[in-house]
């Protein structure tokens, strides 16, 4: 049908496509109106579509009479209140790692990794979220672990995704470890696709993951908008303030602040234990202690004009969730003295130069 058509008729053909499987749905507009559980009305058939805009919901339905085949195309606002995202950094723009690209494997922006070899994302060049990209024929899998997934077992949960520039096949999932439920596989170019569980007695982790079904070459999809709420319903994405949800990533993963803006930034300042140590406070709050630490840039500790070579970088094992310290050994320096921790290279960008806290924990 013409895209401004507001009614019409199905062919038959039509028509016995969508009684044959309640799996079916319209693609109308470049916007998926899929069956709900109430779709079923004697001697009609109604198919749904939900876009939310901040708190507006535009609800559109495809209300077909079974007997003459006609349709009639209806939509509405409606002001619907927002259940809380179990998701953390569900518009994708915490990226503390940094990188425009992500090629390998493993965690990307945060707290999102990649699970299936062959699956990039992109931010650069991307006007909203990011740009999920399959390279061959295959099932990419890209997710996010939910903590304190225990709290839901036994609860009903819907898991939405916003998307655009779909060239393919896209379906999210929701899996409890025992078990994971499906979205139908849709090939529409941009709208909201939504699944929901009710989560087992006994789950033993949590992930939402977004599945693209490559069946060409390759395919890519824009990811704009991830929402896990308890309930059966899709309520309206609210994004959170920057700070807040930065915070949250931080709860998992951290990217130290560089104090100053010059050749030689400086990371932390601290003081001289012994000889050989150097301590270094960071003013970071965790979910637990950090299991790893990865730096890149030519650290040092300076006291008094003096800069000492770093051979180990560490968390110490003194640090507590909100006491996170870092442990330098080195040799020859004087105990009491004041110091700082700084890279001593102006030839490396300040965007590679970092100190990352990182929690390696399984289904987190």
């Amino acid at each position: 049908a013409p895209q401004t058509a507001t009614q019409g008729t199905l062919t038959e053909e039509q028509l016995g496509v969508l009684q044959g499987s309640d799996d079916s749905y319209i693609l109308f507009n470049n916007e998926i109106y899929t069956l709900n559980g109430n779709g079923h009305n004697s001697g009609y058939l109604t198919y749904t579509n939900i876009e939310y805009e901040n708190n507006m919901t535009t609800i559109k339905t495809i209300t077909i009479t079974i007997s003459t085949r006609g349709w009639v195309l209806n939509d509405t606002d409606v002001i619907m209140p927002s259940n809380p995202n179990l998701i953390i950094n569900g518009d994708f723009r915490i990226n503390q790692r940094g990188k425009d690209n992500y090629t390998t494997l493993g965690y990307t922006v945060d707290r999102w990794r990649t699970a299936t070899a062959g699956t990039t994302l992109d931010i650069d060049g991307v006007d909203k979220g990011v740009r999920l990209n399959g390279t061959s024929s295959n099932n990419y899998n890209f997710y996010q672990f939910i903590e304190d997934y225990k709290s839901l077992a036994g609860k009903t949960v819907t898991f939405s995704l916003k998307f655009a520039n779909n060239t393919d096949q896209i379906r999210i999932r929701i899996n409890d470890g025992t078990g994971n439920t499906g979205s139908d596989k849709i090939t529409g170019s941009s709208g909201v696709v939504t699944v929901t569980r009710t989560i087992s007695a006994n789950p033993t982790s949590l992930r939402c993951i977004v599945q693209l079904e490559t069946t060409g070459s390759s395919m890519s999809v824009d990811l704009l908008e991830a929402k896990l709420e308890i309930g059966s319903i899709a309520t309206p994405f609210i994004p959170r303030p920057y700070a807040e949800e930065l915070k949250l990533c931080e709860w998992f993963f951290k990217r130290l602040i560089i104090k100053g803006n010059g050749n030689y930034p400086i990371f932390a300042v601290g003081s001289i234990y012994s000889a050989t140590k150097a301590y270094f406070g960071t003013n970071s709050n965790m979910r637990i202690i950090p299991t790893t630490l990865v730096s890149s840039g030519n650290f040092v500790v300076l006291a008094n004009g003096t800069e000492y070579t770093i051979t180990n970088l560490i968390i110490s094992p003194g640090s507590t969730t909100n006491g996170i310290v870092i442990e330098a050994t080195s040799s020859g320096m004087t105990v009491g003295n004041s110091c700082c921790l700084y890279v001593n290279q102006n030839s490396i960008s300040k965007k590679n130069r970092h100190i990352y806290l990182i929690i390696s924990q399984k289904k987190v």
